[in-house]
């Protein structure tokens, strides 16, 4: 099986020269550390050191190719949680230092209906945390600004990266449900 290294934004290089080591898929049975350089980080981006990150059912069909070709290589992970460490010039609305989370959009169009409502993970044209660009299985990433959110005031960020994807998987049926917009809805608690 082929074994890809390059990649177009995310340079392998010497760990001494790094910017972050990611857990990169090479090919769909291959994982390594991969030692990278960011990009130039753009006006509207954020940079941050990855603290916590969820293993979602989503990272593994992807980097399997079960849902599709996959560009290898490849480091998943949409439910985040890190210290923001650089900021792009345009960012106001955080600061280096803070502690923020990242779910699984990187971008939307903002136009459609499913935006305008507040719902961009619905959104046709949006574009995942991971995929071309790298998602938090690496000690550092990089995205828009507009896509990370505080955390609250003793948040518990060791168990909380889950409710970035799984979270708000539950959540939706549950408004619906308290909505009166459907009958019956279950959330299944397996424990710790």
């Amino acid at each position: 099986m082929t074994e890809n290294y390059n990649h177009p934004l995310y340079q392998f290089c010497d760990i001494k020269e790094a910017d972050g080591v990611a857990w990169a898929f090479i090919n769909k049975t291959k994982l390594i550390q991969y030692p990278f350089k960011f990009p130039e980080i753009a006006p509207d981006e954020i940079r941050i050191n990855v603290l916590y990150v969820g293993l979602c059912q989503s990272d593994v069909h992807t980097v399997r190719e079960l849902w599709g070709p996959c560009q290898y290589p490849i480091a998943p992970g949409h439910e985040i949680i890190g210290e923001i460490s650089l900021l792009g010039y345009n960012v106001k609305d955080f600061k280096k230092g803070e502690i923020v989370g990242f779910g699984t959009m990187r971008e939307c169009c903002e136009k459609c209906k499913f935006c305008k409502k507040g719902k961009e993970n619905l959104c046709l044209d949006g574009d995942f945390t991971y995929g071309f660009y790298w998602g938090g299985y690496a000690t550092a990433m990089q995205q828009p600004a507009k896509f990370y959110f505080h955390l609250p005031e003793g948040f518990k960020y060791e168990k909380a990266a889950p409710l970035f994807c799984a979270g708000i998987t539950t959540f939706y049926p549950i408004e619906k449900f308290l909505n009166d917009e459907i009958k019956t809805t279950g959330v299944i608690d397996v424990g710790d």
